[in-house]
């Protein structure tokens, strides 16, 4: 059964869902109806009742479920239990083993923030839910797999509630971007803004950027577009490509990975565009806004291929209901172990400590990769190549394992990626090493009989600025061996000291007033944000890392006062 063959009408069933907005959900066009009768519960709404909603107020984000319990009148007439699962911006509700009824999460954002995945899997292996849906990033549900959630799926990203397309549209919009101009969050996005206002403005195209707007004149405006830019903060499924592919209007996407599954169901150059560097995405736009009979052709596909797949928010309800009680799907390809990362979650031993040092590893990584355009990543000499694997979800990330060929060959990692359904790995020995440049960032596996030598061989491929993982079962490391090289270790108070985080966030945006004027020359920090976990280690170089580095000697001084201030100064006096 394909989504657009469902009926909207929700289950006849009794909901309790909880709710972190401030917005009332009466208000809030974009949230689904799961039943019937749908009982609400978060600290931002009133005791009450409007219209079938009940409201039921809480004293704290993070609630027990007795304070819900005590306002309802028979909680034996409870079908279902739903709730978003975010961290920090969503409750989490404590005491859920006192519900018989099933407990469905809807995990949202686990791809960017402060501890996106660890918090919320420490929550999950306390609070106990029967099924789980990915609401955003489907590549990571193989990690709560490992932890015994075995009832797991993406939940489709359905289509926009209004047809803005009906009657004649006239496309008098040629490309347009919506997104924050500048942002701390998402520094790759600003880059690629200003990469795209110099490259288009100079080739006479209209492009068009919109900081904000609402959903419905969003939707309007990009049925008025000949083509829509689309960034995913950190390869995520994003509904914003639906959206723009309902619209008729040509998405253009960065490159995600196989593993979030938006290739099962369009393909690009058939149904949309995906680009993997800003040089790219401004070669397709120059390119399809000189042809743009094959662009409206593409876009006719994939706003097809959208309304059939992906159609309205309305039944959302109704895929949740058969999933939970009836384990149905409207397609196949929104089952979760389809991503064969599954093949070896399942076949492998646990470790607690093991995998949160995986954890941790794979959030700090995907920190980074959310902030640059590309990173080269080398795996020295690893006994096994789990976190590797881990982390081929992230596709901007260029990955590199250095095999020790008296343990492992490349032809068995290759087989045994390739089972996991990874290709993007590349496989070498030593020798081979040196004609893939230096490294950003380096995973050594130590432990007690590490040879020194190999630490000083690794680091003839590193950057100046590279920052070194370690896995290790000891406490005591080799290092001194490192610190020799000029690496310091990560300080765990550095990771949550607020006012250094304030500062740092400061020291991020300064640097993109700069753009305006065609100056962005300094590398972002390779530091890791986030503290680390037993057994996992991370050494930096304080001279190759940071952010502003040029305001830290008198060279650099005078770099901004030429680059910048002299530069204002001249385009003043030519206004």
């Amino acid at each position: 059964m394909r989504l657009n063959e469902y009926c909207p009408d929700p289950p006849h069933i009794t909901v309790i869902v909880t709710w972190g907005r401030k917005v009332p959900p009466h208000l809030d066009h974009t949230y689904p109806r799961y039943g019937k009768k749908q009982i609400f519960c978060g600290p931002y709404l009133r005791d009450g009742f409007v219209g079938d909603f009940q409201y039921i107020s809480t004293s704290t984000l993070h609630f027990d479920i007795d304070e819900v319990i005590s306002k309802i009148e028979d909680i034996n007439k409870i079908d279902m239990f739903i709730a978003d699962l975010e961290v920090g911006i969503v409750p989490f509700v404590k005491g859920l083993d006192k519900l018989a009824c099933p407990k469905i999460g809807k995990i949202g954002d686990t791809f960017h923030g402060m501890y996106p995945l660890s918090s919320l899997i420490e929550y999950l292996q306390v609070e106990r839910y029967d099924h789980l849906l990915s609401v955003a990033q489907p590549a990571h549900l193989h990690f709560f797999f490992e932890i015994g959630y075995k009832h797991c799926a993406a939940l489709p990203r359905l289509g926009p509630s209004i047809d803005v397309t009906k009657g004649k549209i006239q496309r008098d919009i040629g490309v347009i971007y919506v997104g924050i101009r500048f942002s701390f969050h998402h520094v790759r996005r600003t880059l690629m803004l200003f990469s795209l206002e110099r490259a288009l403005t100079a080739q006479g195209i209209d492009f068009r950027q919109y900081t904000h707007t609402g959903h419905n004149e969003w939707l309007s405006l990009c049925s008025r577009s000949k083509i829509a830019v689309c960034s995913s903060s950190n390869n995520q499924f994003t509904p914003q490509i639906f959206y723009i592919m309902h619209t008729g209007c040509l998405c253009m996407v960065d490159e995600l990975s196989q593993q979030t599954g938006v290739y099962r169901f369009f393909q690009p150059g058939k149904h949309f565009i995906t680009w993997r560097s800003f040089s790219d995405l401004i070669s397709k736009i120059l390119y399809y806004s000189e042809h743009e009979d094959e662009a409206a052709a593409i876009a006719r596909a994939g706003q097809e291929k959208a309304r059939e797949y992906f159609p309205v928010e309305a039944v959302e309800g109704k895929i949740i209901y058969d999933f939970a009680t009836r384990n149905i799907l409207p397609s196949e390809n929104f089952r979760a172990d389809i991503d064969k990362r599954f093949n070896a979650v399942s076949s492998g031993d646990f470790s607690e400590k093991k995998f949160n040092r995986r954890i941790r590893f794979y959030e700090n990584i995907q920190d980074l990769h959310r902030k640059h355009e590309t990173l080269h990543i080398l795996f020295w000499k690893m006994t096994d190549d789990i976190s590797a694997i881990d982390v081929a979800d992230l596709p901007r990330l260029n990955i590199t394992c250095c095999l020790d060929e008296t343990i492992i060959d490349k032809a068995t990692a290759e087989a045994v990626a390739k089972d996991q359904g990874v290709t993007d790995i590349t496989y070498v020995y030593t020798a081979e090493l040196s004609r893939f440049g230096l490294f950003d960032i380096c995973l050594l596996q130590a432990d007690n009989e590490s040879d020194d030598s190999q630490i000083t061989e690794m680091m003839g491929y590193l950057k100046s600025s590279a920052v070194i993982f370690v896995f290790s079962e000891t406490k005591e490391i080799q290092k001194n061996l490192i610190e020799s090289y000029g690496f310091v270790p990560a300080a765990k108070s550095s990771c949550k000291n607020f006012l250094k985080r304030q500062i740092d966030r400061i020291l991020v945006k300064l640097p993109l007033f700069l753009l305006p004027f065609g100056i962005y020359r300094y590398s972002l920090s390779l530091m890791p944000q986030m503290e680390m976990v037993e057994g996992l280690y991370a050494f930096y170089r304080k001279s190759g890392n940071t952010d502003f580095k040029f305001l830290f000697s008198f060279h650099g001084a005078r770099m901004w006062w030429k680059y910048y201030f002299v530069k204002c100064k001249k385009i003043i006096k030519i206004n």
